[in-house]
């Protein structure tokens, strides 16, 4: 390592009794893919820092078996993290180290149980969620900034009760840090900068924490979007309306929009206040998955909640019939279930939507049903009048309205 090698590195497949690999810090432009055939005591490598040309990590990989340090930082590597069941194929590997790549993809799920303390995939272009790391349970030292990866930070109770450095950095997280991080005694780095995360700021247990790599007391608040820059607890409001979308999964769209600790004060997408009150709630075709949450019971002043064509499942919440200024209720168009509560009079019967919904299913079927007859029936004639069979192939025309888009279809029978 340290010098100025150039070509291809050599291949040292079927070096039984290899154990350590240094090649880092050189000018190699290549490496073959069965370079790891039956390097199987092989414990440690290192190939950062040369130009290589992209490569993928090798299925030859598995054959290392004895592992403990795997070091491929800055040397080109592209596609994905292999789901090479890393629990299993490498029961010994403490360091997995790939910064500064091209990775793309999710972390596998087969990291989940393995021995791995320090995991740096830093500065690429990995995507999706984080939570597999709450299942890697003797990390020490994180390091996933600089990527794409989304959605929520993952539950860490009872977990991950090693862990000193967290660096998420520069990724689009969502929601709120949770208890379960802020309460690591272990921990002694942070970094949260640079993402979308919502409600407050995190007050850290740990002692003499250091946050985004900016000394004590420094925390990085920028492009996050926490209601208040110090660690204070949000308006009544924004709790509300983030105890609402956390049953959606805290979406992007959200974390774009709602900036500060006052929702009536600025564009708040989806939310429109009569003063100091919020009273309507339109989250209309808005892509939404997940459930219809309880807390809309919250926000005493509203009037109008519009869910209308998102992909929400579950039932309609009983606590919405507390709201007592209610008026319009519309949740078509979803995957709803069970029954609806007992709302007032005055409030647009949502009972109706939900019916007009199995009403219409129930006409379709009982349309299929007239078309199945219709074509048995035909399907008979022709059998008696095989004469008349080539004039009539087009005689039967069915025109159904589609639930889902409120347009005409025609299909042919």
């Amino acid at each position: 390592m340290g010098n100025n090698l150039t070509g291809k590195i050599p291949s040292l497949a079927g070096l039984k009794s290899l154990e350590k690999v240094f090649v880092n810090d050189n000018g190699f432009t290549s490496i073959d893919a069965d370079f790891f055939t039956g390097l199987n005591s092989l414990q440690f490598v290192n190939l950062d820092n040369n130009p290589l040309r992209p490569w993928k990590i090798p299925f030859s990989l598995t054959n290392a078996t004895s592992l403990a340090v795997f070091s491929a930082a800055i040397c080109n590597l592209s596609g994905k993290i292999p789901d090479f069941n890393w629990r299993v194929t490498f029961p010994n590997l403490t360091a997995l180290e790939l910064s500064g790549n091209s990775l793309v993809g999710e972390l596998p799920m087969s990291f989940a149980g393995s021995s791995v303390q320090i995991l740096m995939l830093n500065g690429q272009n990995l995507s999706g969620s984080i939570s597999v790391l709450t299942k890697m349970l003797v990390l020490t030292e994180v390091c996933l900034q600089e990527n794409r990866f989304s959605g929520t930070m993952p539950d860490f109770s009872g977990r991950l009760t090693s862990l000193k450095l967290f660096n998420v950095r520069g990724n689009r997280l969502t929601g709120i840090v949770p208890y379960s991080l802020i309460g690591l005694k272990s921990l002694t780095d942070v970094a949260l900068g640079d993402n979308l995360l919502q409600g407050p700021i995190p007050r850290f247990v740990a002692k003499g924490i250091r946050f985004d790599g900016r000394g004590l007391n420094s925390f990085c608040v920028d492009i996050n979007s926490f209601c208040l820059d110090s660690c204070f607890t949000c308006d009544m409001r924004v709790n509300a309306l983030l105890l609402i979308v956390e049953a959606f999964g805290y979406p992007v769209i959200f974390a774009e929009s709602w900036k500060g600790n006052d929702p009536c004060n600025g564009m708040w997408v989806g939310v429109t206040c009569t003063g100091a009150d919020i009273t309507v709630i339109n989250f209309k075709g808005m892509g939404l998955t997940g459930t219809i949450s309880p807390y809309f019971a919250h926000l005493k002043a509203l009037k109008v909640i519009n869910l209308s064509h998102n992909n929400l499942s579950g039932t309609i919440p009983q606590e919405l019939t507390e709201l007592r200024k209610l008026k319009a209720l519309d949740v078509s168009y979803n995957q709803l279930s069970g029954l609806v509560p007992d709302f007032r009079p005055n409030v647009v019967d949502t009972r109706k939507i939900v019916a007009s919904v199995i009403g219409s299913l129930f006409g379709l079927l009982l349309i299929g049903f007239a078309i199945f007859l219709l074509i048995k029936k035909k399907k008979q004639y022709h059998k008696m009048h095989p004469q008349q069979h080539s004039g009539d192939q087009d005689a039967l025309k069915i025109t159904i309205g589609s639930l889902h888009n409120g347009k005409s279809e025609s299909g042919r029978v």
